[in-house]
């Protein structure tokens, strides 16, 4: 490369890759448009001899080297691009044909199940500590600098007339091809959709062998590039469990073409690892023998080894440059790994990708699927756009954007501020599930035997209001969210009408090591995991559970989904008095006079309490829910003894907190008209009545009076 017969577009491009840039980066350096540099980067203009100086200024080379005057040094040539070539496997000597990785129809192909799959191998892979996704959408327009210097780095003229010949069978994976060729030849830009992980092992492993007589040990490597029906999942309880998955990277391309970059755990100074793959169907290839289908992008005089390299240039010019980290993460945490889809589509749309439905459908897939572990500070996911190597928009997913209520109510049980009984929207309980395990088989790999366990998971459930039915939430009232230790979201288990007159509500039920690290929890994240079907998204009787587990499998998982049920049915069924009052007739027959109950004025919410050198602490939040009315507001505390009444334990120091217009009056305050909500801290006296509050249970209650025109109660 780079000799003196090489025409000036083309030095220009090997000078881009040298130095690192971009050529939307040489334009404005130059003071000139990208459209323009495209066209000297594709020999259709030629540069001023103003422009050829300001040029070699910048990209620190001379004017006579860009003109083929004389020859580039030696040592300062960057490696020729592509960065391997392609090597497909040849097709089996006794004739057999395969018209297909079946595997790519084995999970949905849309969007959701891409970031699903991405998500939870990212997390099972987590090297320690939080994990950071993010998912770029890459726009190139065909032509210029960017779109050329890529399809040159993969190698595409050597791997389109493959793509070609397999798009020309009967098959369902050709005609799927011969549709995505003919959006790839059409459209006016190329799309790419990389995903990266950093914080996470990489793609650890050694190169397949083929000696004869041994046998290899999987490792995340080869079963993402290598091998099908292969999860090299390192621990019983991580996200996948069938190695169908991965499958869906190469579903989302329209050449079934995905590249990979990764930065290995503990050997960072190795470099990048770089392989890519295409899932084609049999084809046969101009003077080539048959080939199987499957082809890799790697060394030369290899099956299609990996390449290791540490030149950001190239990495560059293939997309897949992973010290360009995303904002804030810390640059000795590079490790991870990059899928680069080529020809990105999203496969329930028709016609050209939108760029902004893409994107918001990343982010409310990210949020909807993945909020525990992103309330719980275990995993962050920015998704990012970028146009011709300019970054046009970068935004760290909020899940309260698209699940608040859920959120909401993860956070309410984290810190403990759960409510007895629902009574206001946004008030949140929980109750225990009880899930019994069966015993395992003897004999079982890759389950730790156990007896017949009964386990809790729990039940976190929020009360709605109409105010929770914005437009365009992503999620219906009335489901429970099923989590168990992985982090994600197994399915929005659908619970309406559980009982008459019930209210609305959000739901999440922790189950295994969501709720604990101890045996009996991770006997339940191993029974659920194996109860999820490839797409994870279900908790069922599997032919994988019946073989690991004694029978009753199905039995268990029925009877933890009416639990869940039975619990909502008690927690969210109509308060006394408000239930249906059945047919007009019926009242006038019976001429029944119904008092309407008239409710509290203000109620007691997030109670905290803690006994403290022999005294009682105490916080909590009053909700107001008459806002229209003055209110006399006085918490009073009470030693609850074994015998006899309760006994008042006076305060030694109550404060209120400053929100509105409400004043102190000896241990009352006065509140209103207008505030929503105030808090209050109280200290307790030590004893009452001789009785030591240190030895006796504490309990609190409100007296709430309105306060008349006269300032009477």
């Amino acid at each position: 490369m780079s000799e003196q017969g090489e025409s000036l577009g083309g030095r220009l491009k090997t000078a881009l890759r040298k130095k690192g840039m971009k050529a939307t980066e040489l334009a404005d350096g130059v003071g000139k448009t990208a459209q323009l540099v495209s066209h000297w980067v594709n020999d259709r203009r030629k540069p001023t001899p103003t422009d050829l100086e300001r040029i070699g200024s910048i990209l620190q080379v001379s004017v006579a080297w860009l003109e083929g005057e004389i020859p580039m040094v030696k040592h300062d040539r960057e490696p020729e691009l592509p960065v391997g070539v392609w090597h497909f496997r040849t097709a089996p000597p006794d004739g057999g044909r395969d018209y297909g990785n079946s595997n790519v129809f084995a999970t949905p192909p849309d969007l959701r199940t891409l970031v699903r799959e991405a998500g939870q191998n990212s997390v099972d892979a987590r090297a320690g500590g939080r994990v950071h996704m993010r998912f770029r959408l890459i726009e190139l327009t065909k032509g210029g600098g960017e779109s050329d210097q890529f399809l040159e780095a993969i190698g595409w003229a050597d791997l389109q007339p493959h793509v070609e010949r397999a798009s020309k069978g009967k098959a369902r994976l050709a005609a799927r091809l011969r549709s995505g060729l003919q959006r790839f030849r059409d459209e006016d830009r190329l799309f790419l959709l990389r995903v990266d992980d950093y914080g996470t092992i990489g793609l650890e492993g050694d190169e397949p062998s083929n000696e004869a007589g041994q046998e290899e040990e999987s490792s995340p490597y080869t079963a993402l590039v290598r091998n099908n029906l292969d999860s090299s999942k390192e621990t019983t309880t991580a996200g996948g469990s069938f190695g169908l998955g991965k499958a869906v990277l190469w579903n989302c391309s329209d050449v079934s073409t995905v590249l990979f970059a990764s930065v290995i755990h503990g050997d960072e100074k190795r470099g990048t690892r770089v392989i890519g793959k295409t899932e084609l169907t049999w084809h046969l290839p101009e003077a080539e023998p048959p080939c199987a289908g499957p082809g890799w992008l790697g060394k030369k005089d290899t099956s299609g080894h990996s390449v290791w390299t540490k030149v950001r240039a190239l990495l560059g010019a293939l997309q897949l440059d992973r010290e360009d980290l995303p904002e804030g993460w810390p640059k000795n945490r590079v490790s991870g790994t990059s899928a680069l889809i080529v020809g990105f589509s999203d496969p329930e749309e028709e016609g050209s990708p939108n760029s902004q439905d893409i994107l918001h459908k990343l982010k409310e897939q990210v949020a909807v699927n993945f909020f525990p572990h992103i309330k719980n500070d275990k995993l962050a996911v920015t998704v990012e756009h970028v146009l011709d190597g300019k970054l046009e928009t970068s935004e760290v997913v909020d899940p309260d954007t698209f699940v608040q209520e859920h959120c909401d109510a993860l956070i309410h049980n984290k810190n403990d501020e759960i409510m007895e009984e629902l009574q206001e929207p946004g008030d949140v309980t929980r109750r225990a599930i009880t899930v019994r395990i069966p015993a395992t088989k003897p004999g079982v790999e890759g389950i730790d035997p156990s007896d017949e366990l009964d386990v809790q998971c729990v039940l976190i459930v929020r009360l709605a209001d109409d105010s929770d039915d914005r437009e365009g939430r992503p999620i219906k009232k009335n489901r429970v969210a099923l989590v168990r230790g992985r982090g994600m979201v197994t399915k929005f288990l659908a619970r309406d009408n559980v009982v008459v007159g019930a209210r609305p509500f959000d739901a999440i039920l922790l189950a295994g090591e969501a709720v604990g690290g101890d045996q009996p929890h991770l006997a339940v994240e191993q029974f659920l995991r194996l109860s999820e079907p490839p797409a994870h998204d279900d908790w069922t009787s599997s032919p994988e559970l019946k073989a690991a587990y004694k029978r009753g499998t199905g039995a268990r998982l029925k009877e933890l989904m009416d639990a869940i049920t039975d619990a909502l049915r008690d927690i969210v069924k109509p308060p006394h008095g408000e239930g249906k009052e059945g047919p007009e007739e019926l009242k006038r027959l019976l001429q029944l006079a119904v008092p309407t109950p008239v409710g509290p004025l203000a109620t007691l919410r997030a109670p905290k309490s803690q006994l403290k050198d022999g005294v009682w602490h105490v916080k909590a939040d009053v909700h107001i829910k008459d806002r229209k009315k003055r209110l006399r507001i006085t918490p009073r505390l009470w030693i609850d003894v074994e015998s006899g009444s309760a006994i008042r334990l006076p305060w030694q120091r109550l404060e209120y907190s400053n929100r509105g217009n409400e004043a102190k009056v000896d241990e009352s305050f006065v509140v209103g008209p207008n505030p929503r909500a105030v808090s209050f801290e109280g200290i307790s006296v030590a004893e009452a009545d001789g009785v030591r509050a240190a030895f006796c249970r504490a309990k609190m209650d409100l007296i709430v009076e309105e306060i008349t025109g006269n300032g009477e109660g």
